[in-house]
């Protein structure tokens, strides 16, 4: 069962802050939510809800023809945050479990992103053959990526494969932001017209 934003009733908490009138009406909306599909309404009936998980590894990475000391190998603690959005939501009041979040993308991230290096496949660096080498001997290869990889890059990348990985759960990601440093991230947004 889901909750859709096709119902307008608004759930009220039984706290001393309701009326015993909106307690009442609340749980007669709860107990008729087995019947029929209901949406947890707020304030704004258009408004929608999102939910966001955060998710933190650590990765090295240089940024080729960088002006600065990026173009020197060096290695960040990331943090992504990761933004849901479903059409309703579910039988427990969710738009996704955070679990599912953290199985799948941070699970796909601990597989191919932590504790390794993400490097520009066409990178000049004569050192990146060395650490290629170096990742794959102790069971973490680097990960391969087109262009260079910016907090930019990095933030739709994994937008597109958080995307891909909750597919099936009926939820679109429709931003995510990427932390490479505590005061500097990159923000990726679905839809985002220039």
């Amino acid at each position: 069962m889901r909750f859709d934003r096709g119902d307008r009733h608004r759930i009220v908490s039984g706290c001393s802050a309701g009326t015993s009138q909106e307690a009442s009406a609340a749980q007669s909306v709860v107990g008729r939510a087995s019947e029929a599909r209901r949406t947890f309404i707020f304030g704004d009936p258009m408004s929608n809800v999102t939910c966001t998980r955060r998710l933190e590894w650590d990765a090295m990475h240089r940024i080729p023809r960088h002006e600065s000391k990026c173009a020197a190998f060096h290695g960040h603690r990331y943090a992504a945050e990761i933004t849901c959005l479903a059409e309703s939501l579910d039988d427990r009041g969710r738009v996704i479990d955070f679990g599912v979040v953290k199985e799948r993308v941070g699970g796909w991230i601990d597989a191919n992103w932590d504790h390794t290096a993400i490097l520009q496949r066409t990178d000049p660096d004569p050192g990146v053959a060395a650490i290629a080498a170096s990742n794959a001997s102790h069971g973490r290869p680097v990960y391969w990526i087109d262009a260079p990889p910016t907090a930019e890059v990095l933030a739709a990348e994994l937008a597109r494969i958080a995307q891909d990985l909750l597919a099936d759960t009926g939820v679109e990601v429709v931003s995510l932001r990427l932390w490479e440093t505590p005061n500097g991230s990159a923000e990726w947004r679905r839809g985002v017209e220039r």
